[in-house]
């Protein structure tokens, strides 16, 4: 959404820049990348007539992300670099230049005041460039300086208005309860030992045999389709976590999801239920044949065991812990059920799961921090945000925000 309004605003002459850590992409350059993503679909409606016209890209109804950032948003990216509008740098804050939170402008509205956009820059890359040119500066430079110059350092721009265009993948929610950190779930995130929100699973992680998937909203539900064909695998097994009664429930019965990916929730969820009910049945059986056999045959064959199934719905749970061992690689959640969701006790109260990484995909929230000086005052004029509240995450509901954003800013100033 942020590209379609820069290539917008850049067509219609004005001066923008994209202020972001990463790449322009976001979730779809993630799925595109992803190593089944051309199996994964989404409706191309949402695309902007200016992106069409700029990209000469003519889509169909259904189009897998690979296609749709190929040859739509990959295309507007790279422009959008070699124009210099793109800036590659993390964002620290956005306040105005001078205006504090109480103060007014005598006969003007506080829009005269320009924002600070404040990014951070690592010089330290930077000079390494230079030392590999011309190593002599090393000497001239000194050893404290160089030494200084690894931490980060703060750059900034002024402008006359800024769109807030992080969308709703800001901060992911944590898998304790309410979103917040389990116990020693900190720590061990810190570790790498859980990925959080977008970090969809990559091909590295591969030889991973268990994974714990926390969560069974739309994000979750890209995950296991994801996970498709690492479930393939024979040895891999995926435990999916919900506090709700039933997963991915909610998500089913939502008439506003992609149809297509509910689709795929209910076949990867039946098809491996079926095959482990199967296997339950087939092993039954040989029970049956093993206890027919005279006790001295008994004695040398080994009684048939039930198999595990590859996925493993722990339904109602709260995970209140997350342990490691130090001579384990595995990481340990604690699921806690309590009384009112486990009534006549038909279920274990505690239960225990080792796996090798845990996937956290419970949502996300805003991250205040670099605009809390903005939110201090009611409606900022000349801040803008792409409201996503009460919205289904699709290009649909996401172009129809950029179009209000443009109407936002054609009321402050009008085309030369």
């Amino acid at each position: 959404m942020a590209m379609e309004l820069a290539l917008f605003f850049h067509n219609e002459g004005a001066m923008v820049k994209m202020i972001g850590p990463q790449n322009p992409g976001g979730k779809i350059q993630r799925l595109a990348l992803a190593p089944v993503s051309s199996s994964i679909e989404l409706k191309a409606s949402g695309l902007s007539p200016w992106g069409i016209e700029f990209t000469q890209y003519t889509p169909g109804d259904q189009v897998s992300y690979r296609e749709i950032w190929d040859n739509y948003y990959s295309k507007i990216s790279t422009f959008l670099k070699a124009e210099k509008i793109f800036i590659p740098r993390e964002l620290i804050r956005v306040q105005k230049q001078f205006l504090h939170t109480d103060e007014e402008i005598k006969g003007r509205t506080r829009l005269l005041d320009l924002f600070r956009v404040t990014y951070g820059l690592n010089a330290s890359g930077l000079v390494e460039e230079q030392l590999a040119e011309n190593p002599e500066l090393a000497d001239k430079i000194g050893a404290d300086i160089l030494e200084s110059l690894k931490n980060q350092v703060e750059s900034f721009e002024d402008f006359d208005l800024v769109v807030d265009c992080r969308g709703p993948f800001q901060t992911p929610l944590r898998i304790g309860a309410g979103g917040d950190f389990a116990l020693n779930e900190r720590p061990l995130g810190e570790l790498g030992l859980i990925e959080y929100g977008h970090d969809f699973i990559k091909e590295s992680n591969t030889n991973f045999k268990t994974l714990t998937l926390v969560g069974d909203d739309q994000l979750a539900a890209f995950q296991l389709v994801l996970l498709e064909q690492w479930l393939e695998v024979a040895g891999h097994e995926l435990n999916i976590v919900t506090h709700h009664q039933s997963a991915f429930e909610l998500f089913l019965a939502d008439k506003d999801q992609d149809s297509w990916l509910q689709d795929r929730v209910r076949s990867i969820i039946t098809k491996y239920m079926k095959n482990w009910r199967a296997e339950c049945e087939a092993v039954e059986k040989k029970i049956l044949e093993w206890r027919e056999l005279e006790p001295h045959m008994k004695a040398k064959v080994s009684k048939p065991v039930f198999p595990e199934p590859k996925i493993k719905l722990y339904e109602s749970y709260t995970i209140t812990s997350v342990d490691k061992l130090t001579d384990r690689d595995q990481v340990f959640l604690t699921l806690e059920l309590p009384l009112w969701k486990n009534e006549g006790n038909e279920r274990r109260d505690l239960i225990t799961l080792a796996q090798d990484r845990v996937i956290a995909s419970c949502g996300f929230e805003e991250d205040l921090a670099p605009i809390k000086s903005l939110k201090r005052v009611d409606n900022e004029p000349g801040f803008l945000t792409l409201d996503w509240s009460n919205q289904r995450l699709n290009l649909d509901n996401g172009l129809e925000s950029v179009e209000k954003i443009i109407d936002q800013v054609f009321t402050y100033f009008s085309k030369g």
